[in-house]
């Protein structure tokens, strides 16, 4: 499998990125709304059919580290609804973005 890689535009401060108080502010000001890889395309469909590819038998544990406030956890739940999709994260602020996503489903 292989994704693209994202070119960003505008001035980024790369060492921010290590600190959690930078994670920890970036999702209290989230919209819920930002997915900085793979914009263009369907996350789920993507890595689905790269575990498919991969295993035998459909996952029954999946583990996005890193999850930030993406939907894909939620996409994969639906496309795996028998799997336990793990969501986990470096800010709890962006777990609480999952949260909200999740309930609003």
């Amino acid at each position: 499998c292989t994704a693209r890689p994202l070119a960003m535009s505008g001035s980024v401060n790369v060492g921010s990125f290590e600190s959690r108080e930078y994670w920890e502010q970036r999702y209290r000001n989230s919209d819920g709304k930002f997915d900085w890889y793979l914009l263009d395309l369907d996350h789920a469909n993507v890595l689905a059919d790269c575990l498919d590819a991969a295993v035998s038998s459909p996952p029954s544990i999946i583990l996005e580290a890193g999850c930030g406030d993406s939907a894909l956890p939620l996409q994969l739940a639906r496309r795996f609804p028998s799997a336990l999709v793990l969501a986990a994260d470096y800010a709890m602020a962006s777990l609480h973005v999952q949260q909200q996503q999740q309930q609003q489903q």
